[in-house]
């Protein structure tokens, strides 16, 4: 099914929700309600379900659900707003910048990678190469666009740059490098072909300095 922000209810958060939250967030202690089925009560369930639509089809392991959606619950408490009101970088902040920034504090528990398909999905975040979206960026493009497709448009390319006629690439890593900015590209662009979608580039074939400048920034 696909994601379509503009199908939940993204009005901000209501008291009743602010105080669901700081109930169940319980800064600094074990949360309550997040390893039991009472979270799903009807003042956080808004805010649950599309959190679990974007999670569920990458993993559908329960505590590991359960772990991402805490982040993001405590999240929510401390600043009092919605997920679907945060900026990029708020989410930025959110994730960070590296995986000890996120381990120290979040924790290890894997929330990496759907944060990052939260803000990518729900929240119109395209860009978050500052927090490594290139290191991801294979999974990444391949859960959002499908993983057929991808691969379509990644044969597409090699047969034009690999093999004795090709423009100087090798198998290897710089094949592995070309396919993680091939796929932070469709992802910027939020389209997986090689014509970008966007208004700017729509007349023409993106550049192949445009791959390299994608996958740049870590």
């Amino acid at each position: 099914m696909p994601i379509v922000p503009e199908s939940y209810d993204r009005s901000p958060l209501t008291s009743a929700e602010l105080a669901a939250l700081a109930l169940a967030s319980r800064l600094g202690s074990k949360a309550r309600g997040l390893t039991g089925l009472d979270y799903a009560k009807a003042e956080l369930q808004r805010l649950q379900t599309p959190l679990y639509d974007v999670i569920a089809p990458r993993s559908r392991e329960v505590h590991r659900c359960r772990r991402i959606r805490r982040v993001l619950y405590c999240e929510m408490a401390q600043r009092g707003t919605a997920f679907w009101e945060w900026s990029q970088d708020a989410w930025i902040e959110i994730i960070g910048p590296t995986f000890q920034e996120d381990a120290r504090k979040h924790g290890t528990n894997g929330a990496r990678p759907a944060l990052m398909d939260i803000a990518y999905l729900l929240c119109d975040i395209s860009d978050l190469r500052a927090v490594g979206q290139h290191r991801e960026s294979t999974t990444m493009a391949r859960y959002i666009f499908g993983e057929q497709i991808i691969e379509q448009q990644y044969k597409r390319i090699t047969e034009v740059l690999l093999g004795p006629k090709g423009r100087g690439y090798r198998s290897g890593q710089d094949v592995q490098a070309l396919r993680q900015a091939l796929c932070t590209l469709f992802l910027l662009n939020r389209s997986p072909y090689l014509y970008a979608s966007s208004e700017k580039l729509r007349s023409k074939p993106l550049p192949l300095a445009a791959w390299h400048e994608a996958s740049e920034m870590s």
